[in-house]
């Protein structure tokens, strides 16, 4: 289906995609959508939580504009966001882009006027043009040592960018090429060697053999724990922790 088969379906609310179709665009214009489902036997696409995959969730095609969620954190697995996939997500205050991630692709974010903060990830090494456009709510970003390339209007009418955390001094932030249309960037407070409130410090494995539990560290001091199963004594939560942390970890559900 290509990506101007829908256009100005704007009252649409629900996708079910059968298990024949290898492929559906244009999903970006369907201004209401709350939810996509996808046939079983389809061998190509998936969903979870009404957000649109390829088979193995390495690709994220689309989340539904208006689903009600107000945050939304980005599967593992997933390597690459497509063109236009959270276009419009208007009511989502916070998103957790995985450590995966490679891949922002162009107009991404777009118009996701509720978002507050965005932390890029290490994989990421350029921001495609448009990716964030019009996040009027957007007020610090997070970037990585790695990034090289901030296309045309990454950042365009975000005009309350007041922070960017940079985790490498100043003249690596130099180095970066920062095209026309992301002035909201540039005109912010800079704080470099610093990785940002949300983004990831630190993270790792702290589950047994046959658990999938992992920990996350923040730049804020919070820690995630997520997955199921058990607890190793004495979980190593962080490079930077102490023993005699790590030794009042104990087993838990």
């Amino acid at each position: 289906i290509y990506d101007d088969a829908f256009y100005g379906s704007n009252n649409i609310e629900e996708v079910f995609i059968g298990k024949n179709l290898e492929s559906v665009g244009g999903l970006y214009l369907f201004g209401n959508l709350k939810s996509i489902a996808v046939d079983t036997e389809n061998v190509k696409l998936t969903s979870e939580n009404d957000v649109l995959f390829n088979s193995d969730q390495t690709i994220l095609y689309k989340y539904p504009s208006k689903n009600e969620r107000s945050d939304y954190a980005v599967p593992d697995s997933v390597a690459r966001i497509e063109n236009n996939a959270f276009n419009k997500a208007v009511n989502l205050e916070t998103i957790t882009l995985s450590d995966s991630l490679e891949v922002i692709g162009e107009y991404a974010f777009l118009g996701c006027t509720s978002l507050k903060s965005i932390s890029i990830p290490k994989g990421v090494i350029e921001l495609y043009y448009g990716a964030f456009a019009n996040c009027k709510s957007l007020e610090s970003v997070a970037l990585t040592y790695n990034i090289r390339t901030i296309n045309e209007e990454v950042f365009a009418g975000c005009e309350n960018i007041k922070d960017v955390y940079y985790n490498e001094g100043e003249n690596f932030w130099n180095r970066i090429a920062i095209l026309p249309g992301n002035e909201s960037l540039k005109e912010a407070t800079i704080h470099y060697n610093t990785a940002g409130p949300d983004a990831v410090v630190d993270s790792g494995k702290c589950g047994d053999s046959d658990s999938d539990i992992k920990w996350e560290l923040y730049g804020n001091g919070k820690l995630v724990i997520s997955g199921s199963g058990k607890i190793k004594d004495g979980a190593h939560w962080s490079k930077y922790s102490q023993p005699h942390y790590n030794n009042a970890v104990k087993n838990d559900k």
